[in-house]
C-alpha cells in the first residue's frame, strides 16, 4: 500500500514512483531516486510531528481497513505499538502504509517489522527514523484509530509466530552421539518467505 502525499505539495510520491523510468535502469538509478526523495520524506516527518498531515492511499493491500483512494490523517508519535498502521519510507523510496507487528534489536539497532493486512510475508525491517507517523483517522475503518486491544494482540501474535518461524530454521542436534549439543541451520526448515531478520 503506497500513500501519496496530499494537502501540501512537498513533491508527490506519485511523481517519484514514475521517476525510475524504464525497467532497463539499474540499481544506481534507483539509489538516486531514494536519495532524491529522502529530504521530502524528512520534511513530511517533521510536519507530522507538529500537526497531522493528510495522505492519500493507493493500493488494496490494506483493504478494507484502508481502501484505495482514501484520505487519512497521519501524525508522528514518540512511541508506536503493535497494531498501529504506520506510514514509512521504504527502501525503494516509496511511502508505504502497513501495520506494525513488533520490533527487535538487530546488529545493534532497534528495528520495526510491518506487514500489509492482505500479505503473508513480513516487510523488510525498518528503522524508527524511516517512520513518518501513524494513521490516526480519516477515510478508513473505524478500528484503525483507535486500534482495538484485540487487533494489537493479534499483531503481537503474528510477530511472535514469525519469530518462532525464524528460530525454526535452527535445529538442535547431537554431534557424535555424545552429550554435547549444537545448533545447526537446516535448509529444509527455512520459512517459505525471505526472513526480515536476515541471515
Amino acid at each position: 500500500m503506497h500513500p501519496l502525499s496530499g494537502d501540501r505539495d512537498m513533491g508527490s510520491p506519485r511523481h517519484l514512483h514514475g521517476a525510475s523510468g524504464k525497467e532497463s535502469r539499474d540499481r544506481t538509478a534507483e539509489g538516486d531516486i531514494v536519495r532524491s526523495v529522502a529530504p521530502v520524506h524528512a520534511t513530511l516527518r517533521q510536519m507530522a510531528a507538529v500537526e497531522p498531515i493528510r495522505i492519500r492511499i493507493r493500493g488494496t493491500c490494506m483493504a478494507p481497513a484502508l481502501p484505495d483512494g482514501a484520505w487519512v490523517r497521519v501524525a508522528r508519535r514518540r512511541i508506536y505499538w503493535p497494531g498501529d498502521v504506520l506510514v514509512f519510507s521504504a527502501a525503494d523510496g516509496r511511502l508505504t502504509a502497513h501495520r506494525l507487528l513488533g520490533g527487535a534489536r538487530r546488529r545493534g539497532q532497534f528495528k520495526l517489522f510491518t506487514r500489509a493486512d492482505n500479505a503473508s510475508a513480513i516487510d523488510a525491517a525498518i528503522l524508527a527514523s524511516q517512520v513518518i507517523g501513524r494513521v490516526i483517522g480519516g477515510d478508513c475503518h473505524p478500528k484503525i484509530a483507535p486500534v482495538s486491544i484485540s487487533r494489537r494482540v493479534q499483531s503481537m501474535l503474528q510477530f511472535s509466530r514469525a519469530a518462532f518461524t525464524r528460530l525454526g530454521c535452527l535445529r538442535l542436534t547431537r554431534s557424535g552421539g555424545g552429550a554435547t549439543g549444537g545448533l545447526r541451520r537446516t535448509g529444509g526448515d527455512r520459512p517459505p518467505h525471505p526472513s526480515p531478520w536476515g541471515r
